[in-house]
């Protein structure tokens, strides 16, 4: 309701009802005057009032319904980087805690370490995350049975084994048959080595004069260890003969290694192949060979062949098979 106190001259009437319209044309002819007016708000149009109609208000406030009798109040929200938030009654001026923190430009950033696996979106099942183009994280597929995960200098990439080995889903790796090379062997381990050759009648004939090498001297600081010998004769007519001793395998200088292989043996085959084994000596066959005690292994010495006497006569071929390993003296 609006209340207005009006002054006019004596004398001066008008009928109801009184309208503005009607004081209006009283103010303008001077025949009175507005002496008071008090406007309710419900005589303010919406929208009528401007900012620039209202008392001052402090830089960086806002106007907030804040007491009890929902009267408006200033609310300083120009704290740096704060944020207005309301707690259920009021409406706050906070900075921001927790896991993220904001810049008053409203740049947002999480804080390390705070993301765990329940914030991450879905990853399809057998894939994981990786740096990609730009260094932005990507999915990447890595459950393809049997294949690792390698790098290749750029990324991160899921392979099959090849080479020397394979590997199954449960990570049981197999090396493949003729990939282990004596170069990948530990230096203490032993292999088990084979030499072969022939020789000729006329090598035969020699071997009293000129013995056979057949495993060349190891090198410095090795020894030879012979596991077996074997002489296989290819015969061909006429058999040997002329000769009355044995066949031995010692070290190239005397030190015999191996049991002796009778002289009947090459002056009596008459068959097509005939095999003939020697065995080596070992520390418990104290008496065979020539020396009457067991001798020790001379270092960096090959293995020959030798005949105590000389062949005058045949034209078989015989070949030589030797296994051995090699062993380190400090052993």
């Amino acid at each position: 309701m609006s209340t207005v106190a009006v002054l006019l001259h004596p004398g001066i009437t008008f009928s109801n009802p009184i309208t503005l319209a009607k004081l209006q044309q009283l103010f303008s002819s001077g025949y009175g005057s507005l002496v008071a007016l008090s406007i309710e708000t419900e005589h303010i149009a919406d929208e009528a009032v401007t900012a620039d109609k209202l008392a001052d208000l402090a830089r960086g406030s806002i106007l907030v319904g804040q007491t009890a009798n929902n009267r408006a109040a200033a609310l300083d929200a120009k704290g740096d980087a704060k944020i207005l938030v309301g707690d259920g009654t009021d409406l706050n001026s906070v900075a921001v805690s927790g896991d993220v923190t904001i810049d008053n430009t409203g740049k947002v950033e999480i804080a390390g370490g705070v993301v765990g696996v329940t914030e991450l979106y879905d990853i399809p099942r057998g894939s994981i995350i990786v740096g990609s183009v730009g260094g932005r994280p990507a999915l990447y597929s890595a459950e393809t049975e049997g294949n690792i995960l390698i790098g290749d200098g750029t990324d991160v990439v899921s392979v099959p084994t090849s080479g020397d080995v394979t590997i199954d889903k449960t990570g049981a790796m197999t090396i493949q048959p003729g990939s282990v090379e004596g170069t990948m062997l530990a230096a203490s381990a032993a292999i088990v080595k084979r030499a072969t050759l022939s020789l000729s009648a006329a090598q035969v004939f020699s071997l009293n004069t000129v013995p056979l090498t057949v495993i060349p001297a190891p090198g410095a600081g090795k020894v030879i260890i012979p596991l077996h010998f074997m002489l296989i004769l290819d015969y061909t007519a006429p058999v040997f003969s002329g000769g009355a001793g044995d066949l031995w395998f010692r070290y190239n200088g005397g030190v015999y290694c191996s049991q002796k292989i009778f002289n009947s043996w090459i002056v009596q085959s008459v068959d097509s192949v005939v095999y003939a084994t020697a065995t080596p000596f070992y520390a418990t066959e104290l008496s065979h060979g020539p020396q009457a005690a067991y001798q020790v292994c001379p270092a960096n010495t090959a293995i020959e062949l030798y005949c105590s006497s000389a062949f005058s006569a045949g034209g078989s071929a015989v070949r030589v098979v030797a296994w051995y390993f090699e062993e380190d003296t400090g052993l």
